[in-house]
């Protein structure tokens, strides 16, 4: 028997191993895989083995389904380490697995699809590996090799493996990291972890709204004079180094170009999260890079505005919108108007059918509005974000071309970028329509319109890698602009200082209470871009200093 166990150990042991030399795994992520699945394949082979009535073959079955899961986890965090520079349980990875839906999966598959074969075949090759070692060790195996056990004390002899293996099994369950290294729990614990925080901080901000028990909320007062309108255009998945209103070669961004005398180009504005649920808890709530639970335990900018006598919108193109962290937030608008109802084109709609909803908006009477648009923007996959009329570097054959090209890009990175730039385009449309509409409504009221994305994107910036990239800048340095009609302000401050100001997402919320005129307690003027008091804070991505 001992021989028919380290076979199946070894060659369970050398999945983790490969793994980890490859640099695929660090050695916190293999050793605890190795650790448990090693258990695992000795408890279940020591099982079979005891067996009298169970044959090799069998054995080797149930040793190959134990394994698998083991496998599989293995495969996908290295599929998450090695494309996206996240461990398993990275916040942003746990937000994602439980908000995302049908389409939004499906488009993640479709924009990711070459690493998820990457990763497909090493789970199938490793798999393959422990499947051939353990079918051939069926010749060990105590009952196929001739050697019959007999019954009484040798056969209670030879349960000592299946009782120590499946002991030390259970028994480092003890440890809360190796259980939730267990791919058998990985989805239940996280999941349910997740589902309690959520529905503790949607008791905890209905609470507050309806109670008005925080002090701090109550101190939250309109400081401004007559009717007035804050329009948030929220976009996604857009850095500016693809912008040619930021100096990118290719004309994406040509009717804000147009704009630019109207408009306020902020240069150096970094987002504080590179994921979408993690940016908007910063940018709508208290939260902040150095605090960043505080979503949960103070109100959103929704409620204090609705405190200081705005009526809220929140009209999203997003699909996710419906659930999660962002569905707290959205739900404590006056209005929410969720636009995308999925379809068989990724998640469903280009973000044009925002348009009439923003038009209702900006008609209703509320003297006071404060409205947000949530955009698809550039999510990936980027083919589906924009119309035909708008694919206009599909093929491009231009100086960003050659550029890719001689920095050594794949013809397929080459094409997702043209991808990409065909959605900056489309969005471009839609945001100098948007300042149109605004501009029109400012006739009436006094306007501001602000934009920014929740975070920016790597394609092919780098290297061949197209998508979300925790680990490099353009992830993080994105587009912020303003536009305010001539009787928003009273424009007292210098453009070009405040253009330069270096900033972070993660304390928008007191910029957009200053545009807001709204002043209390949870209002900071040093954080606010506007500001006389402004003064920049200390910048970070990656959890690296910034520049």
């Amino acid at each position: 028997m001992g021989i028919f166990l380290l076979i199946r150990l070894g060659a369970f042991l050398l999945i983790p191993c490969a793994y980890w030399s490859m640099d695929l795994l660090n050695y916190s992520q293999a050793g605890k895989s190795a650790l448990l699945g090693g258990l695992a394949v000795l408890a279940v082979s020591s099982w079979s083995a005891s067996r009298a009535t169970t044959r090799g073959g069998v054995g080797s079955g149930w040793a190959i389904g134990v394994v698998t899961p083991f496998v599989f986890i293995l495969a996908v965090e290295a599929f998450l380490r090695d494309f996206f520079g996240v461990s398993h349980d990275d916040g942003i990875v746990i937000e994602a697995l439980f908000n995302s839906n049908g389409g939004e999966a499906a488009e993640f598959v479709i924009a990711n699809s070459r690493g998820m074969m990457k990763h497909s075949a090493f789970f199938a090759l490793a798999l393959l590996l422990f499947a051939s070692a353990a079918w051939a060790s069926g010749r060990y195996h105590p009952l196929t090799s001739g050697r019959s056990l007999g019954a009484g004390g040798r056969s209670k002899r030879r349960n000592w493996p299946l009782l120590t293996f499946g002991g030390l099994f259970l028994l480092v369950h003890l440890n809360p990291t190796m259980r939730k290294a267990d791919p058998f729990l990985y989805f239940p614990i996280r999941y349910a972890k997740w589902e309690y925080e959520i529905e503790k901080t949607r008791q905890l901000q209905e609470q507050l709204r309806s109670t008005l028990s925080d002090p701090h909320l109550q101190s939250m007062q309109y400081a401004g004079e007559g009717a007035r309108t804050v329009v948030f255009m929220l976009g996604e998945s857009t850095t500016r180094l693809n912008w040619s209103l930021y100096g990118y070669p290719r004309e994406t961004t040509p009717r804000l170009q147009g704009m630019a005398d109207d408009l306020l180009v902020f240069q150096d504005v970094l987002t504080g999260f590179p994921g979408t649920d993690g940016s908007i808890k910063q940018i709508f709530t208290p939260a902040t890079l150095q605090k960043p639970n505080l979503w949960a335990k103070q109100p959103d900018i929704l409620t204090m505005a609705s405190r200081a006598g705005y009526k809220t919108f929140w009209l999203s193109n997003h699909s996710t919108d419906r659930q999660g962290a962002v569905s707290i937030i959205s739900s404590h608008a006056d209005v929410t108007t969720l636009t995308n109802k999925g379809g068989s084109r990724g998640e469903g709609s280009y973000d044009e059918v925002l348009l009439p909803e923003f038009q209702r908006a900006l008609d209703d009477p509320a003297p006071r509005k404060f409205i947000i648009l949530h955009m698809l923007g550039a999510h990936p996959a980027y083919h589906f974000r924009y119309p035909e009329p708008f694919a206009i570097f599909d093929d491009a054959e231009d100086d960003i071309t050659r550029q890719l090209l001689e920095q050594g890009r794949a013809p397929w990175a080459v094409m997702l970028r043209n991808q990409d730039d065909n959605a900056m385009v489309y969005m471009d449309y839609l945001l100098s329509k948007m300042i149109d509409m605004a501009r029109s409504h400012a006739a009436r009221t006094p306007t501001a319109w602000l934009f920014a994305p929740d975070h920016g994107e790597d394609v092919a910036h780098y290297t061949n890698f197209s998508g979300h990239n925790s680990r490099v800048r353009s992830m993080y340095e994105i587009p912020l602009i303003f536009w305010s009609s001539p009787g928003f302000s009273d424009g007292t401050f210098d453009r070009e200082a405040v253009r330069a100001r270096p900033y972070q997402l993660d304390v928008l919320d007191n910029t957009l209470l200053g545009l807001l005129a709204v002043r209390g307690d949870y209002y900071e003027a040093s954080s606010d871009l506007f500001s006389p008091e402004f003064r920049p804070g200390a910048r970070t991505y990656n959890n690296m200093p910034y520049p």
